[in-house]
């Protein structure tokens, strides 16, 4: 009987990004007009392939004032892992100015999907329903009040006797 055509590609991404990063080095390398182009980012590789392949969304972090920057990740990945995605991205696009401190970035913000707070790391972005080209914003979160103290307050009758 017919047997199975393997695939030309071994499981993806890990092999086959390693497989065509070797080849497009090689390219880069070998032709003379392409000799002024930039080392390429593995990360923008792995982009493009989960984008083409159906396996990833492209997602839209707006910045109020310093535009929008987009990011692509898995269809399946949680909010943790968007917040990973955006911090590597900002990362990248700061290279030349200081360090991004993420942990305090998100002990005062959340990501924010149209008015939906994006506050459990652990639900997937299918359950907050944001699908491609989806827009997602910075807001602050809510700050969280500490209980007043209970203070020695006077009762009445003594506060009356001052009066007196």
């Amino acid at each position: 009987m017919g047997e199975r055509k393997r695939s030309r590609y071994p499981s993806f991404p890990d092999e086959y990004l390693t497989g065509l990063e070797q080849r497009l080095q090689l390219l880069l390398e070998e032709t003379p007009v392409l000799a002024d182009v930039a080392k390429f980012d593995t990360e923008e590789l792995k982009d493009i392939v989960l984008r083409e392949s159906g396996k990833g969304i492209l997602i839209i972090l707006h910045r109020e004032s310093e535009g929008s920057v987009e990011i692509v990740i898995p269809r399946n990945s949680s909010v943790n892992e968007l917040k990973k995605a955006v911090g590597r991205k900002l990362n990248l696009l700061n290279a030349k100015q200081r360090r991004i401190n993420w942990k305090y970035i998100w002990q005062k913000h959340n990501l924010a999907f149209g008015n939906q707070q994006l506050t459990n790391d652990l639900t997937t972005l299918e359950e907050y329903d944001l699908e491609n080209s989806s827009v997602v914003t910075f807001v602050r979160k809510p700050r969280k009040r500490k209980p007043k103290k209970a203070g020695k307050r006077k009762n009445e009758e003594n506060v009356r006797s001052d009066f007196q």
